[in-house]
């Protein structure tokens, strides 16, 4: 079983291919721009981010056997209306 772990942060979106064993096969990373309007604010453009997710997908599976999983991690607060 192989399993895509996207994880969305403030500075860069990372991602890993991990096999049943929790080896990690490969990993890519793709920065992401914030701006910050407000003290404690940070903002970022969903646009890029989901341009950086289908990068990494698409630098990881280049390659990969078949994905069987995938997991995502993100900052809670984070809403796309």
């Amino acid at each position: 079983m192989i399993c895509l772990a996207i994880d969305q942060g403030t500075t860069n979106l990372k991602a890993l291919l991990v096999d049943e064993s929790g080896q990690i096969l490969s990993s890519a990373s793709h920065a992401m721009t914030s701006t910050y309007p407000h003290a404690g604010w940070a903002e970022q453009d969903a646009t890029q981010i989901w341009a950086s997710t289908q990068a990494v997908i698409a630098e990881l599976t280049r390659e990969a056997p078949a994905i069987d999983v995938i997991g995502i991690a993100n900052q809670r607060e984070t809403l796309v209306v």
